[in-house]
């Protein structure tokens, strides 16, 4: 190729980018844009999903802590129950 057909070419395509700037510009902020407000809705779902996980086990909790005088209870006496058997096999 001839030095000037080179120079045009290199002139034409620099036009082109200086002229297309404005467009890749926003396409990137777009791009950005997009990426940050997924992230956004992502942290927010996670967020929301973590809160009630914590809420259900918290609930969970509370109902252990106050059913525990029955449950403790009836721990107790199947305890006692299985130590007055003995470990004697029973037969059929």
């Amino acid at each position: 190729m001839r030095t000037f057909v080179k120079l045009l070419l290199i002139a034409a395509v620099a036009l082109l980018v200086i002229k297309l700037w404005p467009l890749v510009i926003f396409l990137l902020g777009a791009m950005g844009l997009v990426l940050a407000f997924a992230g956004g809705l992502l942290s927010l779902v996670l967020g929301g999903l973590l809160t009630v996980a914590t809420a259900g086990l918290s609930v969970l909790l509370v109902l252990a802590v106050v059913l525990a005088p029955l449950w403790i209870t009836v721990l107790a006496v199947m305890g006692i129950v299985a130590l007055a058997r003995g470990s004697t096999p029973r037969t059929p």
